[in-house]
């Protein structure tokens, strides 16, 4: 603050001659104005001597039309707040044409005149004499200058100084030095002396939490000095201001492009699939049912019936991004109700390894592009939310496979792991047929980064009732699939798997998954019934054109190549990545079973 306030002490000092002198002439113009009105007046009043009640009303118009002038040669065209009735005026009596962004300045443009538009971040003002603000334009912000000088009136200063934070202006200003460095600046050796200012947008003057509170750096072990994640998830639109959530956003943004632009360049076909379906083909329990014309419907579970379906259309290489729904109602860090899924699929030739290679491959260019492109978005969220930069790629791997990039581990490999890492703690034993629950898989992110230094990895071959029966159980091992799981930082981020293409050996899956799962599809209100009848209505449901699983069965029945696919959560990608805790930092307005608003 010291350095501040000396600062601001020499700029008044070395405008004071300047003060002293306009003060001199403003006296003068006062009194000449004050003489023209006085004269002005008496002409209004003799005139008002002569004339009837009308013409009274109208010299009184005449003399706020009178004052209006007077205050329009006190602001001499270059302050105010922008109106339906002024802004071609404005616009017209701009000295600089053409707007810039404040991510442009650089020292090349001392001395130059800029026109920028930015949102007031902070307002500290000292009369009508002196004011700074910090001016924000997406993740750059630059210090402005309003000194009472032969550009700038009092009013003008006093004007600037009344806005308040978050209004949004538009300047016309002269790129000068900076004395000292500009602390909160992005651009620190830098400042604009302003010449003329106009408000864009008015901020109301209390706001619901402070840009600065929003943006302080999270600290776990003192959550007393954090908002909220509810509070914020309230404020979304403010929240969303602060430079850390604008850069996860810019990443988010970017995972998505990289994902589509690399797919397209090796001759995938991107789809549209509905959202609205007659029934899904997995648990009618964890689906959003609509009213869809006096008829029950769905919203989309997965977009996998559509995309084996392009590949049964001989398109090959398929994907697509787009919004998916479950109904569950757990409601943990990474769960949404509402979610963007980054869905491929594609045939192969001799292994499903081939598909798996090229996804290992596509992440970790994904990775390598980021780290590399996006430097400064990585510091701001790096600021707020410390978390350490993602390892891949390391130099060994335990698996047998030499084509492949990172690391990968059979699902029995890691319950052999964790059961070694617990051997001297009190938990019991996870046993071959136990399915590995999220503090499990977080513990095993963490043995994998101690032993292999790496943050993302796959883990392979999951037992065949852990998965849905379009599955293709392995070759090798009939109690195995051929699945995978792709985790970051101990966090599954998405799963695929080799697809069953052979429609007579989905059928008979399908049956055996039913006897085993008998809530599914149409089951759910069977479940007092006996085992008979339970078979006997699967029977049904698979001879019923209208059955949710018919359709999806009889498109194999036409020939079908074989292929894999995945499905990765945009959102819970871009948390893992950024080493986030909770997946609602990563979706703009997220959906889960308490969150409807806004």
């Amino acid at each position: 603050m010291s350095s501040e306030e000396d600062l601001i002490k020499k700029r008044i000092e070395k405008e004071k001659k300047i003060i002293e002198t306009k003060s001199k002439k403003t006296i003068l113009q006062n009194n000449n104005n004050n003489n023209n009105n006085n004269n002005n007046n008496n002409n209004n009043n003799n005139n008002n001597n002569n004339n009837n009640n009308n013409n009274n009303n109208n010299n009184n118009n005449n003399n706020n039309n009178n004052n209006n002038n007077n205050n329009n040669n006190n602001n001499n065209g270059n302050w105010g707040e922008i109106n339906n009735e002024n802004y071609k005026e404005i616009i017209n009596n701009r000295k600089v044409k053409d707007w810039s962004n404040i991510s442009d300045i650089n020292e090349s443009m001392i001395g130059k005149s800029i026109l920028i538009r930015a949102r007031v971040s902070n307002n500290r003002s000292f009369g009508n004499k002196l004011c700074f603000l910090q001016l924000r334009d997406g993740l750059s912000n630059i210090q402005a200058v309003i000194t009472n000088n032969e550009d700038c009136s009092k009013p003008m200063v006093y004007f600037v100084g009344s806005i308040p934070k978050e209004s949004i202006v538009d300047i016309e200003a002269i790129i000068i030095n900076s004395s000292i460095p500009i602390e909160g600046c992005t651009i620190k050796n830098l400042e604009l002396r302003v010449y003329s200012l106009y408000l864009q947008s008015k901020s109301k003057s209390s706001l619901p939490c402070e840009i600065n509170d929003l943006s302080r750096p999270i600290n776990d072990n003192n959550n007393n000095n954090n908002i909220p994640l509810n509070y914020r998830l309230d404020n979304r639109c403010l929240d969303l201001r602060i430079s850390s959530n604008l850069s996860i956003f810019k990443i988010q943004s970017a995972i998505s492009n990289l994902f589509r632009d690399q797919l397209l360049d090796k001759d995938f076909i991107e789809i549209h699939s509905p959202k609205i379906i007659k029934k899904p083909i997995q648990f009618e329990a964890n689906s959003f049912k609509l009213n869809y014309f006096n008829e029950t419907a769905y919203l989309i579970q997965s977009t996998l019936l559509y995309r084996q379906m392009a590949i049964a259309s001989d398109f090959k290489r398929v994907f697509e991004i787009g919004p998916v729904y479950r109904g569950d109602l757990g409601h943990t860090h990474r769960h949404l109700n509402e979610f963007t899924s980054l869905d491929i699929e594609m045939t192969f030739k001799d292994h499903y390894h081939e598909v798996l290679d090229f996804l290992d491959n596509l992440i970790v260019s994904v990775f390598k592009i980021l780290d590399s492109n996006y430097q400064n978005e990585l510091k701001f969220i790096n600021d707020q939310f410390p978390f350490e930069k993602i390892k891949f790629l390391p130099s060994t791997s335990i698996s047998t496979s030499t084509s492949i990039s990172s690391l990968r581990f059979t699902l029995d490999q890691v319950k052999s792991m964790l059961n070694e890492f617990y051997q001297n703690s009190n938990r019991p034993t996870i046993q071959p047929h136990d399915c590995l629950n999220i503090q499990e898989e977080r513990i095993f992110g963490k043995i994998v980064k101690e032993k292999f230094d790496v943050d993302f990895y796959i883990v392979e071959n999951s037992y065949v009732e852990f998965e849905t029966f379009y599955t293709m159980p392995n070759s090798n091992n009939e109690k195995l699939t051929n699945s995978f799981h792709l985790y970051i930082r101990g966090e599954e981020i998405g799963s695929g798997s080799q697809r069953i293409h052979d429609w007579r050996f989905l059928e008979k899956r399908f049956k055996q998954y039913c006897l085993n799962f008998p809530c599914n599809n149409n089951n759910n209100n069977n479940n007092n019934n006996n085992n008979n009848n339970n078979n006997n209505n699967n029977n049904n449901n698979n001879n019923n054109n209208n059955n949710n699983i018919q359709n999806y069965i009889d498109i194999f029945k036409l020939g079908c190549e074989q292929h894999a696919g995945c499905s990765i959560g945009l959102e819970r990608l871009t948390m893992a990545y950024l080493g986030l805790t909770n997946i609602r930092k990563t979706s703009f307005c997220p959906r889960d079973p308490t969150r409807l608003n806004p």
